[in-house]
C-alpha cells in the first residue's frame, strides 16, 4: 500500500503517553498512530453490506446482477 507523509500536533500530555505506549509494547509511536487512526475510521465510517459479491451461496441467487433490487426489498422498500 503506497504511503502519504503527514504532520500531527499533539499536546506534550498525548506524546508521553504515546512515548509510554510505544516502549511497553515494543511499537514505533507512528505504527501506534497509523493503529489508532485506522481503528477509528473503521468505527465512523460504516462498511458497505457486500464487500464481494458472488463469492459465497446465497438464497438470493441475482445479487451480483440485480443489487438493487435486492437493497430496496432487504430495506422493507
Amino acid at each position: 500500500m503506497e504511503k502519504e507523509r503527514t504532520n500531527v500536533l499533539l499536546s506534550k500530555d498525548i506524546m508521553i503517553l504515546l512515548k509510554n505506549l510505544s516502549r511497553k509494547e515494543g511499537k514505533s509511536i507512528t505504527s501506534i498512530v497509523r493503529e489508532a487512526v485506522q481503528e477509528y475510521l473503521s468505527r465512523k465510517i460504516p462498511k458497505k453490506d457486500f464487500g464481494i459479491i458472488g463469492i459465497g451461496e446465497s438464497r438470493y441467487k441475482d445479487v451480483s446482477r440485480d443489487l438493487k433490487k435486492y437493497e430496496k426489498n432487504k430495506n422493507g422498500g
